[in-house]
This record gives structure tokens, C-alpha cells and sequence, in this order.
């Protein structure tokens, strides 16, 4: 080996440094962008997802139609609606610490509602006919 280099007058012939020195960088570049994409497309969709969730009905198919604290008002109330064919349920009512805050005009803080009542639910095609009989106008 080091015959051949004293064949060429003790020097090799060498490329160029920088031949190709930019292959590398932008090969990491694209590795880098093809790697982000998904991964930031994958991140920011559970905001979506979310936002979807938000504004999905808390009981799926059942709404409520009406609230009430009395027990007997709720078992009417269910007596009156299958008396019409509508199938009913219930479900706890509103939580107060999840009720919003109510201010009045001078900035004083009203208290939230004491009790929790019970809302009666049917599904979703039924509601209109349940409100009508169970909140006459």
C-alpha cells in the first residue's frame, strides 16, 4: 500500500470534502418531517375528538324532559307517560356544584339550589310529545 502511494509522488488523489455533504442533513430533514406530521396530526385530533364529545347528549339516545324533587311527581309523572306509550327512565338531576355560578347586577353571588332532583328521561323522538303532556301550556 504505501508502495502505490510512492508511486504517485507520495500524495493520494482525494474528492473533495463537501462532495456530498448535504445528502445527509436533508435525508434527516425529510426522516424528521415524515415522523412530525403524523405525529402532531395525531395530537391535535383529540381537541376534535373532544369538542365531538362536548356537544354529545349525556344520556346518548334519552333526553331529559323534565326535573323534579318530589317522588311522587316523578312516579306521575312516568305513570302519565306510559299511560301514552312512551317509554321512560330516570336519571339524577343536575348536580348544584356543576351548576353555573349566578351573579346578580350589584355582584353578589347567589347561593346554588339546595336539593338535586330527579329528571325524567325518554328518547329522543318521544320528547316533544312528553313535554306537551307533562308541561301543558
Amino acid at each position: 500500500m504505501l508502495g502505490a502511494l510512492e508511486a504517485h509522488g507520495g500524495a493520494l488523489d482525494a474528492a473533495p470534502a463537501d462532495a456530498g455533504a448535504w445528502v445527509g442533513p436533508v435525508i434527516a430533514l425529510g426522516v424528521v418531517v415524515l415522523l412530525l406530521v403524523p405525529a402532531l396530526r395525531w395530537t391535535y385530533s383529540g381537541a376534535r375528538r373532544a369538542a365531538r364529545r362536548a356537544v354529545e347528549p349525556p344520556y346518548g339516545l334519552l333526553v331529559p324532559v323534565v326535573e323534579l324533587t318530589d317522588a311522587a311527581e316523578v312516579a306521575r309523572s312516568r305513570s302519565v307517560l306510559a299511560a301514552h306509550g312512551i317509554r321512560t327512565t330516570t336519571a339524577p338531576g343536575a348536580d348544584p356544584g356543576s351548576l353555573p355560578v349566578h351573579v346578580t347586577s350589584r355582584g353578589e353571588v347567589l347561593p346554588p339550589p339546595e336539593a338535586a332532583g330527579v329528571q325524567v328521561l325518554v328518547f329522543s323522538d318521544d320528547a316533544e310529545r312528553a313535554r306537551r303532556l307533562l308541561l301543558p301550556s
